[in-house]
């Protein structure tokens, strides 16, 4: 079996001369600065992996939904990454073809509403219209007209029924709805058949009954 001392035996003078150069020049040379360049390749990784570590984190705060709803309306823009501007979730209110909506997606807040509100096919599973409650003009009192002034007895004014307002997604316990809680949904009037109902009758048919 030939062994290396055997290969360099059989060199000629000059392949010896040239082995013995490249021995004593450039692979000392090289095997001499082979730890240093180890260390600062290992230095500058470390230096890379905690540079993007620190964006991924600081990019990772920035996008983390809030705790809670932003009361705050913001116009509707489609979404995009990095502008938080365009991050609806669950509770967030948005103004979009005049209308302001609420988020109804997702009450983890985990999940981001890219739908637009408003649009077609986009339901109360995703947005629902706020409806400001306004108080209805009082009638003229006296304007009824009293033929008979001298009757013993006045005609007892007939009571009126309880205005029912429409209904309006909770954003958590605090506004949910109970047992007995009456509200309009989709043109009809729906009472509440549980407590803590925080579901729309479309979304949840068996926490509500028509009335």
């Amino acid at each position: 079996m030939t062994t290396i001392h055997d290969q360099i035996r059989a060199l000629t003078d000059a392949d010896f001369r040239d082995l013995k150069t490249w021995i004593i020049t450039e692979e000392t040379t090289r095997r001499a600065q082979e730890p240093a360049i180890k260390e600062a390749a290992r230095e500058a990784k470390a230096e890379v992996v905690a540079e993007v570590t620190e964006r991924l984190a600081e990019k990772d705060t920035k996008l983390k939904p809030p705790a809670k709803a932003d009361e705050k309306v913001r116009a509707w823009k489609a979404w995009h990454p990095l502008d938080t501007t365009t991050h609806f979730y669950y509770g967030d209110l948005a103004t979009n073809t005049g209308k302001t909506w609420r988020n109804t997606l997702d009450e983890t807040r985990t999940q981001l509403n890219v739908w637009e509100p408003g649009a077609p096919g986009i339901d109360e599973r995703y947005w629902v219209e706020v409806v400001e409650d306004k108080d209805e003009p009082e009638g003229e009192r006296g304007s009824e007209s009293t033929e008979d002034n001298t009757a013993d007895t006045p005609e007892p004014a007939k009571p009126t029924a309880p205005k029912v307002a429409p209904y309006k997604q909770p954003v958590g316990s605090h506004d949910a709805y109970n047992k007995g809680d009456k509200v309009t949904f989709n043109g009809n009037t729906w009472e509440s058949t549980i407590d803590n109902n925080v579901w729309s009758p479309s979304d949840y048919p068996q926490g509500w009954k028509k009335v």
